[in-house]
């Protein structure tokens, strides 16, 4: 069984899912992947290192053009995402050559469009997975943006080509006739004191996790936090080498740390809030200090999922960037004493189950959509 995957670069979040989902399904050694993503070659390999597969670069979808973790250009984005849209021929070319020597059996997308039109083109079976699909997200900006009609309307018409369509928790457009599954996240694969120890935390003071998910900036807070020696900081983001110092690591996105182990040796999660950074604080049930991006669509199903289920503080994205948030650290504390732990189920064997189902049944779709 060959499977080509279609994963957005747009962050980090939809590809951890989709890996999550992808190195479970390969378990099973009868089933072969084949990436198409332009995510760094060493993002893959962090991910499905331990499956066998094969990468190719070509760009699957264009999102939103960021210029910070925290702003886009929309100019810019409807620039791409118009220019994206009329299929070059040259390029497709390169895709549809590379899928032809590979010889799927059907494709999975997360939120990428391309492998969804090239299934249909190509008459290969295709799955999607999402939470928000871009149409969604274009229409927010339609009527100061007139220039999104259009790619609205033709996504719109290419999402509706998914053969198997699965949403995952938090959706934030549900649609009954389809699949919906809890969130999904990766899970840790060292203890939390061998993180203390490897990140130079001796004192195992409490533990905080600073990150802008896969889009890196600048920290200008970090001489204020240095002065908080109660407490130990872990900061991701754009720094040319891993750098200890007495209660800080500076780790720079390529890093020898398994994620999903940093955010479970953590007292809590601090900065932006996107789908990937939301799902393992769930999955390791920790406290969250988050900036959600009023400006981005997503942010109000995100928020409200994180109210329900998780200790929460709101913060602003002035607050988190002057480092007012540092004073907030006690408040955060005490609404994760008070909290009430959940035991979280992970959406990805829930979708693993059902794209089993889907491949064993020829990709038919079954006629109830109990998950089993």
């Amino acid at each position: 069984m060959r499977i080509t995957c279609f994963i957005t670069s747009h962050g980090f979040g939809h590809a951890t899912r989709s890996f999550s989902v992808l190195s479970e399904l390969a378990k099973d050694k009868k089933i072969q992947l084949n990436i198409i993503s332009t995510l760094p070659k060493w993002f893959i390999h962090e991910n499905l290192k331990e499956t066998s597969y094969q990468t190719h670069h070509f760009q699957t979808d264009v999102g939103m053009v960021q210029e910070t973790p925290f702003k886009h250009s929309l100019d810019d984005t409807k620039e791409k995402i118009n220019q994206f849209l009329k299929f070059n021929d040259v390029e497709l070319k390169s895709v549809t050559k590379v899928l032809d020597n590979y010889r799927s059996d059907c494709f999975f997308c997360d939120i990428s469009p391309l492998g969804l039109y090239l299934g249909r083109k190509m008459g290969i079976p295709s799955c999607l997975l999402e939470n928000f699909t871009w149409d969604w997200i274009y229409e927010g900006y339609e009527k100061r943006e007139k220039d999104f009609s259009r790619p609205v309307e033709k996504l719109k018409e290419i999402y509706s080509y998914a053969n198997l369509h699965i949403q995952t928790s938090p959706v934030c457009r549900k649609k009954s006739d389809f699949y919906e599954v809890d969130p999904i996240f990766r899970t840790p694969k060292k203890g939390a004191e061998e993180i203390h120890k490897q990140i130079g935390n001796n004192f195992r003071k409490p533990v905080f996790l600073i990150t802008t998910g896969g889009i890196s900036q600048e920290y200008s807070f970090q001489e204020k936090i240095k002065k908080e020696q109660d407490f130990f900081f872990i900061l991701t983001g754009n720094f040319k080498k891993v750098e200890k110092q007495d209660n800080l690591c500076l780790l720079p996105h390529r890093n020898k740390f398994h994620f999903p182990d940093l955010v479970n040796c953590a007292d809590g999660i601090i900065g932006k809030v996107g789908y990937g950074t939301l799902a393992e604080a769930w999955g390791n049930q920790k406290p969250l200090m988050g900036v959600f991006r009023k400006n981005f669509r997503e942010s109000e199903a995100l928020l409200n999922f994180a109210l329900k289920n998780l200790p929460l503080l709101e913060i602003s994205n002035e607050q988190f960037q002057t480092g007012e948030w540092i004073k907030k650290i006690k408040e955060l504390r005490e609404k994760k004493s008070k909290h009430d732990k959940l035991t979280p189920q992970n959406g990805k064997e829930q979708t693993v189950k059902i794209l089993r189902n889907w491949i064993k049944n020829r990709f038919k779709l079954p006629t109830s959509k109990a998950i089993v």
